[in-house]
């Protein structure tokens, strides 16, 4: 699993994708778009790197998100299904956390409470709009693997393929020959 992983993990650049624990936290990344962690207060980037703190705190991408009510249902409404199955007291803080953070919620809806949303955020190569798909893997004998998730960021229109593809070769380009 670890090789399949990796292997989705590096073919999915420049688009981000992501590999994270039941608290939300990532444990393996690709390191794709980066500018999307631009401007994103560095304690958020300390790992553990949290996803819900990251999306929704207003010091993370939550200023850049647009329709971010919409979001921070969605995140809850994940986060609380989750909770109600597990009873797991990180996950319960949590929740508690991302609560009490500025933001305001939508009405949960097929949208908000369904298993994908575009994800439109500002950064400062333009207005990026994403919809990803979430892989868990495991089996009932496998108790590690059923507590990671694969998530991979696709991009949901033709500016933001275009326009992440042209930043990373802009990158590639300015980095120095190993």
């Amino acid at each position: 699993m670890r090789a399949i992983i990796g292997i989705t993990l590096e073919r999915h650049r420049p688009f981000p994708a992501f590999v994270i624990d039941r608290h939300w936290n990532v444990v393996r990344t690709n390191g794709g778009a980066p500018e999307l962690y631009e401007g994103i207060d560095a304690s958020l980037l300390e790992a553990p790197t949290n996803v819900v703190r990251l999306m929704l705190h207003p010091l993370g991408m939550a200023p850049r998100v647009q329709h971010l009510a919409a979001w921070r249902s969605h995140f809850i409404v994940q986060m609380r299904r989750q909770f109600d199955l597990t009873a797991d007291p990180g996950l319960g803080s949590l929740l508690t956390e991302a609560l009490a953070w500025p933001g305001g919620m939508a009405p949960i809806d097929e949208s908000t409470g369904g298993p994908a949303m575009t994800l439109d955020i500002d950064t400062r190569i333009g207005r990026l709009s994403f919809i990803s798909a979430i892989t868990v893997f495991g089996s009932p004998v496998d108790v590690t693997l059923q507590e990671i998730a694969l998530e991979v960021m696709h991009p949901a229109n033709a500016f933001t393929d275009a326009t992440v593809r042209a930043a990373a070769a802009a990158r590639a380009e300015v980095r120095p020959a190993r």
